[in-house]
């Protein structure tokens, strides 16, 4: 196991080291786009890797996505195959953003996006 490494605190909920994990990804997404110049969805799913290497309690299985039909916006996530556990989500829209959802709401905003 890497030596810089981020557990889960005992008695630390899920959704407070889901929070730790978020904040870490938009901190290590703002500090990479001001050197690269690839198009947003490779640096978030870049960054949501090596979250899930560093955060080794997360419990997630690598990341998955869709986007819409011309493939200008895009959904990315961190899965957790679980229907209604807290993960880590990439929404490629205006430059990029992170936030936190269970894979039942991520289910509706890949429906809403494809219905575009």
């Amino acid at each position: 196991m890497p030596n810089n490494t981020f557990r889960q605190a005992i008695g630390e909920s899920r959704e407070r080291y889901i929070g730790r994990a978020l904040a870490w990804c938009r901190r290590e997404y703002a500090k990479r786009r001001q050197a690269e110049s690839c198009h947003v969805s490779f640096t978030g799913c870049d960054v949501m890797l090596e979250c899930e290497r560093l955060f080794v309690d997360l419990g997630t299985f690598g990341t998955e996505g869709a986007c819409d039909d011309i493939g200008q916006e895009g959904i990315e996530y961190l899965n957790t195959g679980e229907p209604y556990e807290l993960t880590i989500v990439f929404r490629t829209i205006r430059g990029g953003r992170f936030y936190g959802a269970d894979q039942e709401d991520i289910a509706k905003s890949i429906d809403r996006l494809r219905e575009r």
